[in-house]
């Protein structure tokens, strides 16, 4: 590389398995110095030279990190930044969660507690824009209960409108995530659908309801009410695998 980094690589000392040490490593090493996607990297070559391992070694580590779009290999180029994407996190938790139901349950929790601790946000960035597009998506969820039909995407549209106006990027993709994780339970554990499908609507125009008056408290009480139902749900599933 022509320009020398502020900040190199020390040889490793480590307990860990190599290739987690390694890859913590090359983490660390972006961040130092500040690197960002694009960037070029040390090659595999350089790389096992300033930590004072193997090559193959290197490549275990790169590989992985290629796998979470952390690194990217661009062949006779080398090694460079990569942009690093949620996907690679929704495909190991949709693998995780066929065997274990208590991470879902866990899922769900941090879901829940990234949408109760947004509330006041979404309150002060609520336009009239929104609403109606949100009053839209609760009518239909309406008008599908009444025939005793539910659609998941209208209730991942509605969680995605309810949080459009927040000014934070990650926010979004973090309720993304969540969403596919879902979706992929409902493929692998036969997550079931809403037994009372007129409750569910009426959480979620609840939530709406609360957002339009502005009044976060009764907002977030509608929230804690409506994660209560997704909460039965997964105890009803448990039940079902003992």
């Amino acid at each position: 590389m022509s320009n020398e980094p502020q900040f190199p690589m020390k040889p490793v000392k480590h307990r860990l398995p190599l290739y987690k040490v390694l890859q913590q490593e090359i983490k660390d090493y972006i961040v130092r110095n500040a690197l960002k996607p694009g960037d070029q990297l040390p090659s595999e070559i350089e790389l096992a030279h300033q930590l004072g391992v193997s090559r193959n070694s290197v490549r275990e580590a790169v590989k992985a990190l290629e796998m979470l779009d952390i690194v990217e290999g661009r062949s006779g180029a080398g090694l460079f930044v990569g942009s690093f994407s949620f996907n690679a996190l929704l495909d190991s938790f949709g693998y995780g969660i066929m065997f274990n139901l208590t991470e879902l349950s866990d899922i769900l929790e941090v879901r829940f507690h990234v949408e109760y601790g947004m509330i006041p946000r979404a309150i002060e960035a609520v336009t009239p824009e929104q609403i109606s597009d949100l009053r839209v998506i609760v009518d239909q969820m309406h008008s599908a209960a009444q025939v005793g039909s539910y659609s998941a995407e209208h209730d991942r549209l509605f969680h995605q409108t309810l949080w459009a106006n927040v000014d934070n990027s990650v926010v979004g993709k973090i309720l993304d995530v969540f969403w596919g994780i879902f979706y992929q339970a409902r493929q692998q554990i036969s997550l079931p659908e809403p037994r009372d499908l007129m409750r569910t609507y009426e959480r979620h125009a609840r939530i709406l309801e609360a957002l339009e008056t502005r009044d976060i408290k009764t907002m977030q009480e509608s929230m804690i009410f409506h994660y209560e139902g997704i909460k039965d749900r997964l105890k009803y599933i448990r039940a079902s695998h003992r």
